[in-house]
């Protein structure tokens, strides 16, 4: 069976569009791959490689080779550049094709010289839907081809971001004699091994390829495919082992709608670094949402989700290094400038300590726990850590609390600007308390001046009764308000009780009683299960509004517990004393309708938590399915909204996170940084994006960076 015929199997069976459907060209397919010729014409145009040929080269230039004749004989030294290009297939990363740019020589004449020398180079090719024009098919990855199979191989594979080849073709450096391919004239110097070399005066060559097609079906004349003289019918196969793996890939998605992709998780070793998004328009940047899963001994012990961060260039978060707690803080530095970050903490007390200055370079990430160097924080019981930075930064932090497994688990906490908060209000949408719950409420003052306010606990309610103050005991004390003065810069801390086996759910409601605004914080709710934290999640306080937007998920069968099984849910919290009807819909990633949307009352000074396969006409979603879930009413600023992600582990613990929802009245228009990612060594990271509010589609680019700032090769699914 011939490679062009699997290929062409490979590429229906994928459902990829055959010919006549792709970008645009709807030529003749006259070899039989599954692509129009003018297609493939088109993606060889716009990724030739400019080549860098030895001036004194003893072949001058690559040959063309007469048309129709078995035999190779060479036509003419012209320069002539031979392409093919063939189908990849698709997955849920989009859709591959592979670009092979061929420099056929009328010898060889370096070590070990022979007549006729078949070189080449290669390009895996992405869009995110076939149709769309050949301006939306990039390049992720450059293959140069040096000794290829023999003890000299010296052939690269490089991220096309590194070879800055996205769009265009690489600059490619041809070794003298021997006509290997190389990425720069350094590479080559030290390649081949040793005798390979670069001349510094080259001839540059861009030559219009011309298409060969495929061995079962070559184009051109190229029959001489086969010949005994060189190995040019074994080039005509794939150079990349996978087509999943990305420094930068772009994302395109309607509104509503969005994006989901991971790491696989795969490396022995953790990886560490950043990504960017990057917008094509000048419309609101897409929301994003990073999820941190962390295994060890094969079972999954923990997640966390943390939001795109935008820049900053100061801010504070919760610090406690304690016992079995420690703190994680990552700064990125995505500017062309190094940032000076200046940085303090603060104890229960208002005392600061600490201060101190770390530079991090142009396009660096430092991600450190705040008792380790440049922080050096020893013990912190309750406090904060507040820096400022020179240029823009886009920071992250993560509570890490080692259980009595020794099992680590995260918990997000929010980054809070130094400004004076406007809100006279803010919301815990979900707390629980008993039948192994509990919460521990933090809040962080952002300003240079004393805080004071009160917290007040509620009740779900029900279809004829508000949400009822809610008592609880926090740190020894009973009560459903309790009053809070936070010092300068510093933070309150109250736990409650979890005694109670029954579990009783409501929200937090945090307001000032004064005209400062209201504090920062995070509710952190841990459930305990024989002795054992298996589970830890914090929800941020949450400002209110009236229309709020979630990304969704499910897989296995979660009603079962099933091992692995995941279900999303959503936690409405109503501000005003009256009971509120909100409207609950969902869509797929693609923006198509799935279920809703249908209408939820929530008690006045109520709370609503279910999973989403319990909301009233959602019994249509599939059991696996990725979406985004639209939660609105007409009043004004009258509910606060969180996610609730659950899964059953292998040890069939059900661990929870909360995944933030995404206020269509907030508007951001700056870059936004994925600041942490981490993968391998039982880490994984999993991406996404949904649509802004507007109406209008989003595209654009997410790049992937290690923490010095170099594109990021990542494995993705």
């Amino acid at each position: 069976m011939s490679k062009g015929f699997l290929l062409a199997v490979v590429w229906a069976l994928t459902a990829v569009p055959l010919f006549g459907q792709i970008g645009g060209f709807s030529g003749a397919d006259d070899d039989h791959d599954g692509l129009p010729d003018d297609f493939e014409q088109a993606i060889l145009e716009k990724f030739r490689p400019t080549w860098k040929i030895g001036a004194s080269d003893c072949n001058v230039l690559p040959a063309e080779f007469v048309p129709g004749d078995l035999t190779p004989s060479v036509k003419d030294r012209n320069g002539t550049i031979y392409g093919q290009v063939f189908p990849r297939g698709s997955t849920n990363l989009g859709f591959f094709v592979e670009a092979h740019f061929y420099d056929l020589w009328g010898q060889d004449c370096g070590l070990n010289s022979h007549p006729l020398d078949a070189e080449h180079v290669s390009a895996l090719i992405r869009t995110t839907n076939p149709s769309l024009p050949i301006s939306e098919w990039h390049a992720t990855q450059w293959y140069a081809g040096a000794h290829e199979d023999t003890i000299c191989d010296s052939s690269q594979i490089a991220p096309a971001a590194v070879v800055n080849a996205e769009d265009s073709g690489a600059t490619i450096w041809i070794s003298w004699g021997k006509h290997s391919a190389y990425f720069s004239p350094q590479v080559c110097s030290a390649s081949g091994c040793g005798l390979d070399r670069c001349e510094a005066t080259t001839v540059t060559l861009t030559s219009s390829p011309v298409n060969i097609g495929e061995t079962q079906a070559p184009l051109h004349g190229a029959v001489w495919i086969f010949a005994n003289g060189w190995a040019l019918a074994g080039k005509m196969s794939t150079d990349f082992s996978t087509i999943s793996t990305f420094a930068s890939l772009t994302y395109d998605f309607p509104d509503p709608g969005g994006v989901s992709f991971a790491t696989t998780g795969a490396p022995a070793a953790t990886t560490i670094g950043y990504a960017s998004v990057q917008n094509n328009s000048q419309g609101n940047s897409p929301p994003g949402i990073s999820i941190f899963s962390v295994r060890r001994r094969n079972v999954l012990v923990t997640e966390a989700a943390v939001p795109t961060s935008p820049l900053i260039i100061g801010g504070r978060i919760y610090a406690e290094v304690n016992g079995p707690v420690n703190t994680g803080v990552a700064i990125v530095n995505p500017g062309s400038q190094p940032a000076q970050v200046t940085f303090f903490f603060t104890d229960a007390s208002g005392r600061n300590f600490g201060n101190n200055t770390v530079s991090i370079p142009a396009k660096g990430q430092l991600g450190r726990f705040v008792n380790e160097a440049p922080f050096n924080s020893g013990s912190i019981a309750r406090g904060t850590f507040t820096f400022t930075s020179s240029v823009p930064v886009s920071v992250i932090a993560l509570r890490g609390f080692t259980n009595e497994r020794s099992d680590f688990l995260i918990t997000t906490l929010p980054v809070t600007p130094l400004s004076n908060p406007l809100e006279q209000t803010t919301v815990f949408p979900q707390l629980a308390d008993g039948g192994g719950w509990s919460t521990q409420i933090v809040l962080v003052n952002p300003t240079d001046d004393t805080m004071t306010g009160t917290i007040s606990f509620f009740g779900q309610g029900n279809t004829t009764t508000s949400g009822e103050p809610m008592e609880l005991t926090v740190d020894g004390q009973t009560g459903s308000t309790f009053t809070y003065a936070i010092a300068a810069r510093s933070s309150w801390v109250g736990r409650t009780a979890g005694v109670s086996s029954i579990i009783r759910v409501g929200s937090a409601h945090v307001m000032t009683s004064g005209s400062g605004g209201v504090p920062s914080g995070v509710a952190i709710f841990s459930f305990k299960r024989a002795a054992v934290v298996v589970t830890e999640s914090g929800v941020p306080a949450i400002s209110p509004g009236s229309t709020f937007r979630l990304f969704a998920e499910s897989s296995g069968n979660f009603d079962a517990q099933e091992t692995g099984s995941l279900q999303t849910g959503l936690a409405i919290a109503n501000l005003s004393d009256n009971p509120t009807t909100v409207s609950i819909g969902l869509t797929t990633l693609s923006g198509s309708p799935l279920a809703g949307p249908t209408s939820v009352m929530v008690p006045g000074n109520g709370q609503v938590a279910m999973f989403l396969n319990q909301v009233p006409g959602f019994s249509v979603v599939p059991p696996t399915f990725q979406g985004v879930v639209r939660i609105s009413t007409t009043s004004a600023n009258a509910i606060s909204v969180v996610g609730l992600r659950g899964r059953y582990n292998e040890r069939r613990d059900f661990l929870l996170a909360t995944t933030p929802a995404i206020n269509e009245n907030v508007i951001n228009r700056e870059q936004t940084l994925f600041p942490y990612i981490a993968e391998g060594g039982g880490y994984t990271t999993q991406f996404i994006l949904m649509s802004p509010s507007g109406g209008s589609s989003s595209s654009g680019w997410l790049r992937f960076y290690s923490q010095t700032g170099v594109p990021l090769n990542l494995s993705l699914r």
